[in-house]
């Protein structure tokens, strides 16, 4: 199966931010202003089937960056959101 990662637009951000997770995963549940989803700092990316189907999305964003020594050190964090029916077909 292949999936794309295109970058966010405000379609999908208007259909990420409409999902809705069951317990235990309701912490997902987005309520998010849909500009940080948008904004190209904090980079999200909308994850599409091969049919061009909405199926996730995926986020990158750095933790923190600081020097040592002669070294520069960054730490970042991504994540891999699906949407909730998928989830659950995952689970079986």
């Amino acid at each position: 199966m292949q999936f794309d990662f295109i970058q966010m637009d405000e379609a999908a951000v208007r259909e990420i931010l409409s999902w809705r997770y069951d317990e235990p995963y309701a912490v997902y549940n987005r309520e998010d202003d849909p500009s940080e989803m948008l904004d190209r700092r904090s980079p999200h990316y909308a994850v599409r089937d091969g049919t061009g189907k909405l199926v996730g999305f995926f986020c990158s964003a750095s933790l923190y960056s600081h020097s040592m020594r002669a070294q520069s050190v960054s730490t970042s964090e991504q994540a891999l959101f699906t949407r909730p029916h998928l989830r659950a077909k995952m689970k079986k």
